[in-house]
């Protein structure tokens, strides 16, 4: 019987080494990557997210010529400055005017509600905060001014309208 035993011992150790031996590891490897897009978002008035959005000026006699200005845009991203750049018409067009009369109009960049920035034509740099909360609590920030190229008095009645898009890309 002992002989038995030893016996059966002996082949459930050699049937277990041989399972042991028969299992063989495999390994995969996994490369992660991941890369960062610059992302910039584009406040306005110190809390509307305009991203994508757009904000009203409405342009008002002022000295004899028709003046609006934006409330101040700031941006918000992983970027530490940005590119700003300024694209629309060369005016104003009369609403419903069959002849298309514009109103010729200028524009200028401020970094206060005062304060004309030395940036001309339709390019201008900016900063860029991680966070909302980071943006001053101050009147600086990003403006854009309107103004009519010629006296009130020589333009037609009416309204006039046109579209501006500010485009902003992060610098690297």
């Amino acid at each position: 019987m002992n002989k038995l035993i030893v016996t059966f011992g002996l082949v459930y150790v050699l049937l277990a080494s041989q399972q042991a031996l028969a299992v063989v590891s495999v390994r995969t490897s996994i490369d992660v990557t991941a890369e960062i897009a610059s992302s910039v978002r584009v406040i306005y008035d110190h809390n509307a997210d305009v991203t994508e959005g757009n904000v009203q000026v409405k342009l008002e006699d002022k000295n004899s010529y028709m003046v609006g200005m934006t409330k101040s845009f700031h941006f918000i991203g992983n970027a530490n400055m940005v590119n700003l750049k300024l694209e629309g018409p060369t005016g104003l067009k009369k609403v419903g005017d069959p002849n298309n009369f514009i109103m010729p109009i200028g524009s200028t960049w401020y970094s206060s509600p005062t304060k004309p920035m030395s940036s001309t034509g339709f390019n201008a740099e900016a900063k860029v905060y991680a966070t909302v909360t980071e943006i001053p609590a101050t009147d600086e920030g990003i403006y854009i001014r309107f103004i009519s190229a010629q006296r009130t008095e020589t333009y037609p009645l009416g309204n006039y309208s046109g579209t501006y898009t500010l485009t902003v890309t992060p610098k690297s």
